[in-house]
Order: C-alpha cells, then sequence, then structure tokens
C-alpha cells in the first residue's frame, strides 16, 4: 500500500516501509516514487547520474514505461525535470551518459537505441533527439568507454552472441555504428570496457575479457569459468582487480578476480565474499550491480538494499556500510536494490529500488569523484576531466580551465598553454584564438569563460 504525503510543498509517494530499518555509515536524504505503472510487480529498474555544466547533479532512473530524470541538486528536495516514454512496457531498461548526451535501451519492446540531449540543463530543458531500432530492437544493457567514446550494446537481439559498437566521438547525439560482432562466450548479460578493453559477464558461460582495439575484429584476451549465472563485473581504479557479481541462484558471494595473468589466460579468484544483514532469515543475499570508487565497491544488493565493501585488501573485503532499502527481506528472490549511482561529485549515492523507487544517500566515508582534483581520475578525458565528472557543454559555462578538447563539437577556444596549472583569464585563454601559447583546442561547442 503506497501513501502520497506533502513535504516541502511536493507530493511524494511513500510505501508503508520504514526506510530507517537498516542503515549504517549511510543515511537516506530522500526517496521519490511516484511511478505507478508496474511489470512483473516492478515499478522501477535502473539507475544512472548526470552533472550539468554548472554542477548541478541530475538522476535519471527507469519505469516499465518512461525514464525519469530528476534534478537532485538539494538531495533532500528532489524535483522531477521530465520523463519520456519510449514505446514499450519493459521490465528492464538501461541508461548511460557521455558529453551532453544520455542514452537509453530496454530489453522489451521495439524501442531500439534513445538518445537525450542534456545541454539544455540547467534550464530545465531536456529533448530527445534520436530514437532507431534498424540496428537492433532492444537490448539488456548498454555501457560507454568514455575515454575512447564508444558505446557497446549489450545483450541485443539482433546480436545476441556478441556486441554492438558505436562511435561518438564525432556526433554523439546522431552515433557511427563501427561494428556489430560475435564473440566465443556467446550472449553477453553486461559488461564493463575501459580503453577499448571488454570484461564481458556472459551469464553460466563465466566472465571473458576482449581487445576491442579494433571493433571489427576483437581479439580474445583471457576467460574463467565462475560457476553461477556471471550477471556484471567492474574494474578496480588500479586495473589490477575485477569484482562480479553472480544474479543465479540466489544467495551467491560476490568474487574478486586478480587480473595479473590477463595475457596468460590465467585469471585467478582471490577472495569470495558475502556478508547479508539478516542472519536469522534461511538464506543469503543476493549481490546484483557492483561499481568501484576509489578502494570501495559500491553494490546494488536486492533484498540488502545498497551495501559497501573496503577493498584495500583485496583478498580479504570488508563491509563497511549499508542502507536497506527493502525491508521485507526473505532472501528468496530478486525484490529490492537493483541499480546504484556513486560518482556524483557531492558524494552523494542514488540507488533504484525495483518497488520503493529512488533513493537518494549520503555516506560517512570518502568517497572522491572530485572533477578537480589536479589528477586525471578513473574514467576522466584529457588530463582532469570527463567520465562521469561535469561536461561543461552549456552555452555560457564552459571551462578553459578544464584542459580537454573535449571532442564532441566545433573548435572555439583553447586552453592554456601550461596544462599543469589553472588557466590564466585574459587574451591568451579567452580570446577566441587557439594559436597562441595555446595547446589544445577547446571543442565543446560553447564559448570559453575562462575561470
Amino acid at each position: 500500500m503506497r501513501h502520497l504525503i506533502l513535504v516541502s510543498g511536493w507530493w511524494l509517494f511513500f510505501s508503508t516501509y520504514s526506510f530507517s530499518q537498516g542503515s549504517n555509515n549511510m543515511t537516506l536524504l530522500a526517496n521519490w516514487n511516484e511511478n505507478t505503472i508496474s511489470r512483473s510487480g516492478n515499478f522501477y529498474n535502473d539507475c544512472w547520474g548526470y552533472v550539468d555544466g554548472v554542477g548541478n547533479e541530475y538522476a535519471i532512473i527507469g519505469s516499465p514505461q518512461k525514464i525519469h530524470f530528476l534534478d537532485i541538486s538539494t538531495p533532500t528536495q528532489p524535483v522531477l525535470v521530465n520523463e519520456f516514454a519510449g514505446g514499450s512496457n519493459s521490465l528492464w531498461r538501461d541508461i548511460k551518459t557521455y558529453s551532453c548526451y544520455a542514452y537509453s535501451v530496454a530489453d522489451e519492446g521495439m524501442e531500439g537505441l534513445m538518445i537525450f540531449d542534456l545541454s539544455g540543463l540547467p534550464n530545465g530543458s531536456i529533448q530527445k533527439v534520436y530514437q532507431k531500432n534498424e540496428v537492433f530492437t532492444r537490448a539488456h544493457n548498454i555501457y560507454i568507454d568514455v575515454p575512447m567514446g564508444r558505446l557497446y550494446v549489450i545483450g541485443s537481439d539482433s546480436r545476441n552472441h556478441g556486441l554492438i559498437v558505436y562511435d561518438l566521438t564525432e556526433n554523439p547525439g546522431n552515433p557511427t555504428l563501427l561494428a556489430s560482432v560475435s564473440l566465443p562466450g556467446e550472449y553477453i548479460h553486461d559488461a564493463f570496457i575501459k580503453n577499448n578493453i571488454a570484461y564481458c559477464s556472459h551469464g553460466y558461460n563465466g566472465l571473458y575479457i576482449y581487445d576491442f582495439t579494433n571493433p571489427a575484429n576483437p581479439q580474445y584476451k583471457a576467460s574463467l569459468n565462475t560457476g553461477g549465472y556471471n550477471h556484471s563485473n567492474w574494474l578496480t581504479e588500479d586495473e589490477r582487480y575485477l569484482i562480479y557479481a553472480e544474479e543465479v541462484p540466489t544467495g551467491l558471494p560476490l568474487r574478486m578476480v586478480d587480473l595479473n595473468g590477463v595475457d596468460d589466460d590465467d585469471l585467478q579468484v582471490v577472495s569470495t565474499f558475502s556478508n547479508s544483514l539478516l542472519t536469522t532469515v534461511e538464506g543469503n543475499v543476493t549481490y546484483h550491480n557492483p561499481y568501484i570508487v576509489d578502494q570501495y565497491a559500491i553494490i546494488s544488493s536486492y533484498e540488502d538494499g545498497v551495501t559497501i565493501f573496503d577493498l584495500s585488501a583485496p583478498t580479504s573485503p570488508q563491509r563497511v556500510a549499508y542502507y536497506d532499502t527493502f525491508v521485507n527481506s526473505t532472501y528468496s528472490g530478486y525484490n529490492g536494490c537493483w541499480g546504484v549511482y556513486p560518482f556524483l561529485p557531492s558524494g552523494n549515492i542514488i540507488a533504484s529500488d525495483g518497488i520503493n523507487g529512488l533513493f537518494i544517500l549520503s555516506t560517512a566515508l570518502p568517497l572522491t569523484t572530485d572533477c578537480n582534483n589536479g589528477i586525471k581520475d578513473d574514467f576522466e578525458e584529457g588530463i582532469d576531466r570527463g567520465g562521469f565528472c561535469p561536461s561543461y557543454c552549456t552555452n555560457g559555462t564552459n571551462k578553459c580551465s578544464d584542459y580537454d578538447k573535449d571532442g564532441y563539437s566545433v573548435e572555439l577556444d583553447c586552453d592554456d598553454f601550461n596544462p599543469l596549472v589553472p588557466a590564466t583569464p585574459g587574451t591568451i585563454c579567452n580570446d577566441g584564438d587557439p594559436t597562441t601559447q595555446d595547446d589544445r583546442i577547446q571543442s565543446d561547442g560553447c564559448t570559453c569563460q575562462g575561470l
């Protein structure tokens, strides 16, 4: 049963569950739960995040019929900016972002690939600019290799035993098809791709690693028979280890894989771990989707909500935080927390619960996702920018000091001649001239504003 409650002038649907039932080192900031249409008992599926050019943060969450965009810059008061129907009623949706765009697929119906232009944020404008299904009509997942500017379509109907690859660098609002290839591991349920290396979860066939430098001719590197249904995986930031979750049967633990022997096709599991919140219930928690920030794995854990493990000792990970989004745990199915997104610069975490909606959470842990820390962090393009950080692609808010060509629009101005220190306002950086003492072309398609 649901209740409609007025909070600070805005309406929210809340379930009858008490969301304070279980937490450690995590705090609930808000819960958004307005969708009323379900599919197989689920009102929501996956989620993702986005940051606009002035630092406003957004949550993107899928439901059976729609993709919902919420402004969470004030995390205690999420505001629905817009929502779009894709045309199908699908239990599964997946969303990713690149540059000023959000990309979406569904694994039921015939929606194909949808693309949303987010460059009108923070002015509240979101436009669907692309929807095509000639290459595929449905897909289970997508992943974007941000440094390479490539979008991978995973578990599609037209390339069920492989991947479809698009180039986003020339025109991310109308991507170019690069390849559609079969792979020896057959069906792929999910994948993590970084710098052309694809770490693919092939369900019951296990974990496979491929080199997609040439997307039309990918090269096999290594594989591991993991036993259960290899559902999803994520790479540590030093690229030494990989964590994976197995969804079927229920109750399987997480595992860490040492990648040191990947070139010799020798992958070694170095730890197996699980830590269920309820020890009085028969069975164990089922983990769904893992993500990594610094030394921490942030995991959507179905009936245990969001779980955070410290991976600083990969052979002995320790649970250090959790927030239970689903309090009626029985460990007998797949209700609860579906997706999580821990890459917001604020350090806040968003999570999607299939029944209870979007959760905005804070944590006492130091999740450092700062774009402007002077370090080329994981997923950042150029020197100190990109990936899951602000795109600076809104007119009037572009920055010369991001040191990055960005690679998705016209060439305008460029960065200061020294890429290791902040750009100096004045005639060098902000003169519209990409020549004198400038070493990088600024190509956001916006006017460079200096500092």
